[in-house]
């Protein structure tokens, strides 16, 4: 069981169906908004290779992310940041319980703009340590980002 009292979506996933995830669009500093599509599809596609379904978000709010995550019964929702500071890039992805907007964990890494897949690789590792994914062979970050 997770913190939430939900079961692992391992663990559900076996049970029967496939738990879902709520994934909203990242909130992007303007300087990082032209790589979120790409993040988001790459996110996606490392949740949905350990056996959840991801549902796609508009960006916004907490409380609007937490509310679509219980009406369409998913196990979570994740908001994603991608934020930039003199050079430096910070992923972080806050997952909240649904219905009730607790904060369930925020991994969270920093990298040089040019080392971004970096950290976003370090960031999905902590997600699925969170989700109860054994520990994988690291994938690699995105590499279709455009960052040079």
């Amino acid at each position: 069981m997770c913190a939430s009292g939900l079961a692992a979506p391992s663990a559900r996933a076996q049970a029967g169906g496939a738990p879902s995830l709520l994934l909203a669009e990242p909130r992007a500093d303007h300087e990082l908004a032209p790589l979120a599509p790409g993040y988001s599809l790459w996110l996606a596609r490392r949740i949905e290779a350990i056996g959840l379904s991801v549902e796609s978000a508009a960006a916004g709010d907490v409380a609007s992310a937490v509310e679509q995550a219980a009406a369409r019964n998913a196990a979570y929702a994740v908001m994603p940041d991608l934020r930039l500071r003199s050079g430096v890039v910070q992923v972080r992805l806050r997952v909240y319980a649904p219905g009730s907007a607790e904060l369930l964990a925020a991994p969270s890494a920093r990298a040089p703009l040019a080392s971004i897949g970096d950290a976003c690789e370090e960031t999905a590792q902590g997600l699925l340590r969170f989700l109860g994914v054994r520990e994988q062979q690291p994938g690699r970050g995105p590499s279709s980002l455009g960052v040079e």
